[in-house]
Order: structure tokens, then C-alpha cells, then sequence
């Protein structure tokens, strides 16, 4: 008697340590929810970082450089680009060009429209244009060399695929898409075969706690009185069944854009749940799910699935689980392709304020040299002194005026040179004879050093107007500190105004 009560016990206890009971797999049902939720998220698709904004940088730039253009090549008709076919840059640009002359080099830079007017023709005009290429160039290449990514929606169709199978963006009902036929075909049975375990989270959901007429696999996962209207009893029966069991799920507080980071964390916990009923069951160390039996089958007991084909015999790996790996390296991926465009966007920003102070820089220049230049110029149309006197030998001869290259005023009987004759004597600092500038002469006329004083220097064995090049000199040097403090000015001023913007 006594042997036969030991004997029970002994059989209850191990029915205890292999046959699972109400709520042994809520552990693993949780988990599935929290993939199952993290995937149907997916992540943002609002945001548009993937592609830099540095258009209108670009188009800032493209006007700067057509600003500072030589006259030749801003004169041209862009509309007109058959004479320039197989030229990139041309095509490229040329309705751009036409745009921007049509509306006066009109900008928006920042939140304030600018209109970029034509610079001076002086010697920094090229330095600007040259300038404003190499930024175009630099901004165009950087872009060209982004690291690849996907974007939000692939990535968030691959998630998708996760949860109903590669390409599917909700479950399907027949040819094995999500769902394997029920039984073995769909739960990897002994793992022998060839079989659909794995084929989504889907499946391997109801292989768990679908079971195919009564509720004891969905006691398995929702614990005690857990109970499944639609049973998985066919593939065609997959999708409602699943819609019905993912309604049971508690863990639905998925955060908005899983992270990398959160879903690797997912996965491999999932992971460390295979086997881990197996006790020394060697046939159980690759369920996933404490199950009833050594085989998983969707009968109607506590589920698993059993995943020895796809990590041994087939090899290949859990196919959700692969593409899941395969989607955090793409969202990794993607952001790193994030900072890069982050980064792109503000080198942008500062080749475009570089390159707007080289242009303020032009126009300071241009304004100061300005009325040296129509100085200069109003200077050179003076006649000279040498043909003042050639054409006042002739004022009793018209003939040998006008011979002479001189216009004859008849009223006057005075024989004077054309206008326009150019004084090349003119700020040279020497004069060629009296009258012109005395006081050069005087200081030219000595040819001993110790006589070279009084407002003269002696310099390259000549003696020098002392005066006359110390008040050149000094204008220059202001010049050059005017256009600094101009050039500062002007930085400070965009600077502020990029700042606000």
C-alpha cells in the first residue's frame, strides 16, 4: 500500500514538471505583445530630416555667384541653351540664371527678402564669384556623399512585415503569407521538417495560445478563464483569430517611434526565452512557449512553437526575428543619416554667411574707390601739358592745327587740344615740366641727396615729393581700414540677423 501511494506522487510530480498549466506562458505572450506593439508604431514619418534643407542656401549662393559675374556672361540670354547642349552646368542653371535676373537678384535669406544687386567691376568682383563656386561645389558634394538610409515609411513597412509576414501590411488569409497551415506545417512540430514556425509574429502568436477548438492554450498565455472566440483551426481563420488575441494583449503602452535600442532590447530578451521550459526535455530547448507536449502542433493544449529547424537543422534563423535584426541596423542607420544632414545643414548655413560677407566686402570696396575712380577719370580727360604747348604753337595756322591733331577755335583764333587727351602725368607723384606741380619739380630738380629737404625724400637715388607720397600712402592705408571696419560692420549686422533668424 504504501508503495503504490509513493508511486503516485512521484507521477504527479513529474506531470507537474512537464505538462504546463494556466498561465505558463504569460511571460512569453507578453513579450510577442511588446513586439507586436513597438512594430505598429513604427516610427515618425512627419519628419523630413532625411534630405537637407540647403536649397535655398544653394539658391543664395547661385545668385551671389551670377551677381559677381564678368558683364559678357551676364548679358547673355539664358532662355537660350542650344548653343550650350552637353554643358551640365549650363543646363543645369540657366532657368535659375534667367529667373533671378527677371526678378533684380531678389533673395530670401533668412526670414528677409535681399535683393543682391551687380557688383562693382573691380578686382574683388572675381574673388566672390570664385568664392560663391566653391561654396556651390563644397554644399552639392557633401550632399552627394550622405551616408544611405531608408526612410521612416520603409522602414515602418518592414515592421509591418515583421508583425504579417515579409511585404504584408496586415494579415492575410491564404497562401501561407502569415499564417502556416494549422498544426504542425504552422508550429514547427518536431523540427524535422521543413515548416512555417517563425514565418511572422502573427503565426507564431497563435501557435502559442490559439489552439483549434477549446481555450487551453489561451488560458496558457491570458492565465485562468482566458478564452479565444475564433480558434486557429484553419488559415483562413488566422486573421480574426489573431485581431482577437492581440486585443488580450496588456503591454500596449509601445512608445511612439521605437528606438533601436528599445527593439534590441525586445529581441534578445526574446531570445532568452527559447528553451527556457526545456528543463532536461532535450526535445524542448528550442521552444519558445512551455507547451504540453515534446511537439507544437496548435492542439488543443498550452502552445509553443518549435523553432529547431529554423536554428538547426534549416539553419537560416527565425524569419520575423531576422528581418527585426535586419530593420534596427536600418533605423540605425537612419539616424546616424539624421546627424549628418544636421550637420550638412549648418556647414550650409556658414558657407552662405561667408560667402554673403565676401559680397558686402565688394560693395564696401566699391564705395570707396568710387570717387577716386570718376576722380581719376575726370583727371585723365584733361589735356596735357605737352600738348597744351604743341597746340599753342599753332593758333595762327588753322591748318597746322588741325594737322596737328588740335581743334582751331576760329572766334578766338586759338589753337587747343581735343578733349579727352589722357594726362599721363597724372598721380604718378612727377610731373614732366612747371606748372603742373611745382613743388614735385623742385624736389626732382635736386640730384644731391643732402640737398633733398623741405617736403622732399630721397628714395631709389632720387629725390621725391615727400609729402605727395606720405598723403598717398596714408589714403591708402585708410582705405584698407575702412573697409575692415566696413566689412565688420556688415558681419555683425547679417550675424545678428542669421542669429534672430
Amino acid at each position: 500500500m504504501i508503495v503504490k501511494v509513493i508511486a503516485a506522487i512521484i507521477a504527479v510530480f513529474l506531470a507537474s514538471q512537464t505538462e504546463a498549466t494556466a498561465g505558463d506562458n504569460l511571460k512569453e505572450f507578453g513579450l510577442l505583445c511588446q513586439i507586436v506593439a513597438a512594430c505598429g508604431a513604427g516610427i515618425p514619418t512627419t519628419d523630413s530630416e532625411q534630405q537637407p534643407k540647403i536649397s535655398d542656401v544653394l539658391e543664395t549662393l547661385v545668385a551671389i555667384n551670377l551677381s559677381a559675374a564678368d558683364d559678357d556672361f551676364f548679358s547673355r540670354n539664358f532662355a537660350e541653351t542650344s548653343d550650350h547642349k552637353g554643358e551640365t552646368n549650363y543646363t543645369t542653371y540657366s532657368e535659375q540664371w534667367q529667373k533671378l535676373k527677371a526678378n533684380t537678384l531678389k533673395r530670401k535669406i533668412g526670414r528677409n527678402s535681399v535683393e543682391l544687386t551687380r557688383l562693382p567691376a573691380n578686382s574683388i568682383r572675381l574673388h566672390v564669384q570664385l568664392e560663391a563656386l566653391a561654396a556651390i561645389e563644397a554644399v552639392q558634394n557633401a550632399a552627394a556623399q550622405l551616408p544611405p538610409a531608408k526612410t521612416a515609411a520603409q522602414i515602418n513597412a518592414d515592421l509591418k512585415g515583421i508583425v504579417y509576414g515579409d511585404g504584408n501590411t496586415e494579415p492575410q488569409a491564404s497562401g501561407s503569407k502569415t499564417f502556416g497551415n494549422p498544426g504542425a506545417a504552422a508550429c514547427g512540430g518536431n523540427g524535422a521538417a521543413s515548416n512555417k514556425a517563425g514565418i511572422s509574429l502573427a503565426n507564431d502568436m497563435l501557435c502559442l495560445c490559439g489552439g483549434n477548438s477549446n481555450n487551453n492554450a489561451a488560458a496558457g498565455c491570458i492565465s485562468t478563464g482566458g478564452t479565444l472566440t475564433t480558434k486557429f483551426n484553419s488559415e483562413a481563420n488566422g486573421p480574426n483569430a489573431f485581431r482577437e488575441l492581440a486585443g488580450k494583449c496588456h503591454h500596449k503602452d509601445a512608445q511612439e517611434g521605437p528606438t533601436a535600442e528599445h527593439l534590441t532590447s525586445l529581441a534578445t530578451t526574446f531570445r532568452h526565452l527559447i528553451g527556457s521550459h526545456a528543463g532536461s526535455e532535450q526535445t524542448k530547448i528550442f521552444h519558445y512557449g512551455k507547451g504540453a507536449q515534446a511537439t507544437c502542433t496548435a492542439a488543443d493544449e498550452e502552445g509553443c512553437v518549435n523553432y529547431k529547424h529554423q536554428l538547426q537543422t534549416g539553419g537560416s534563423g527565425i524569419p520575423w526575428l531576422v528581418k527585426l535584426q535586419k530593420t534596427i541596423a536600418d533605423i540605425r542607420r537612419r539616424e546616424i543619416r539624421r546627424e549628418a544632414v544636421r550637420q550638412l545643414e549648418s556647414e550650409a548655413k556658414q558657407a552662405e554667411r561667408k560667402v554673403l560677407l565676401a559680397y558686402k566686402q565688394a560693395h564696401a570696396l566699391g564705395a570707396i574707390t568710387a570717387p577716386q575712380q570718376t576722380a581719376q577719370a575726370t583727371q585723365n580727360t584733361k589735356p596735357t601739358v605737352e600738348q597744351q604747348h604743341k597746340c599753342a604753337k599753332f593758333n595762327s595756322s588753322e591748318t597746322e592745327c588741325t594737322k596737328n591733331n588740335c581743334d582751331y577755335v576760329k572766334t578766338k583764333k586759338e589753337c587747343k587740344p581735343k578733349p579727352g587727351t589722357e594726362n599721363t602725368a597724372a598721380g604718378t607723384g612727377e610731373t614732366p615740366n612747371a606748372g603742373a606741380n611745382s613743388e614735385s619739380k623742385k624736389c626732382s630738380e635736386k640730384t644731391k641727396q643732402e640737398e633733398c629737404k623741405d617736403g622732399c625724400k630721397w628714395e631709389d637715388n632720387k629725390c621725391k615729393d615727400y609729402s605727395f607720397l606720405f598723403h598717398k600712402k596714408m589714403a591708402l592705408s585708410m582705405s584698407a581700414a575702412f573697409v575692415s571696419l566696413v566689412a565688420l560692420y556688415h558681419f555683425k549686422v547679417f550675424f545678428a540677423q542669421f542669429c534672430k533668424n
